[in-house]
């Protein structure tokens, strides 16, 4: 502790403001990640199995390992319905959780940062026909909603939000997803 006096002086000699009280609330919490991103980048496609490192049926904790990287943790909740899911914002991807197994039933690429891979093809920011074209080959019955399309056949699908006006606009985003999550979720 510094005697009352001498923080007299020092405050004359260095022309000092009277310090602020400590106030924990102020204080910025330090990061939990080294990087602003996961390191992985590069996303492979495997029908309803997953993509890359992330794989369809891991708990958070597995994702969190896999990816190496700290989630923020959020909720989604289904449009005319009463129920949400628990999801996890990745920074390149959100990851979605059944609220009864916490087991990953949908994952969303949204980040120009990576790349996710089909048959060689990174289908993100790619014109949105181009996408379909490519996808087409390998599924011709990929359902369209005006947003984009779903392959059933696949596990996978592309959004793009005003692609029917305009089909060289970019793909937004890929998601991925398990075996009969579109029939539960579009009842």
């Amino acid at each position: 502790m510094i005697p009352d006096d001498v923080k007299e002086r020092l405050k004359k000699k260095y022309n000092l403001e009277e310090p602020t009280p400590f106030n924990s609330e102020q204080r910025l919490p330090p990061p939990r990640n080294r990087t602003e991103y996961p390191a992985t980048t590069e996303f492979h496609i495997d029908p309803y199995k997953g993509a890359g490192e992330l794989l369809l049926g891991m708990t958070p904790d597995e994702v969190q390992a896999a990816l190496n990287f700290q989630p923020r943790a959020g909720r989604r909740f289904h449009y005319g319905t009463d129920t949400c899911d628990k999801m996890d914002d990745y920074r390149c991807c959100f990851v979605y959780f059944k609220n009864d197994t916490n087991k990953c039933h949908f994952v969303e690429f949204y980040s120009e940062r990576i790349s996710v891979m089909f048959h060689g093809k990174n289908l993100m920011n790619i014109p949105y026909e181009e996408a379909e074209t490519f996808v087409r080959q390998y599924d011709p019955d990929i359902q369209t909603n005006g947003t984009g399309f779903i392959s059933l056949a696949l596990g996978f699908g592309v959004y793009a939000e005003f692609a029917f006006e305009n089909t060289s606009l970019p793909v937004e985003t890929v998601c991925v997803f398990e075996k009969g999550y579109f029939a539960k979720n579009n009842k």
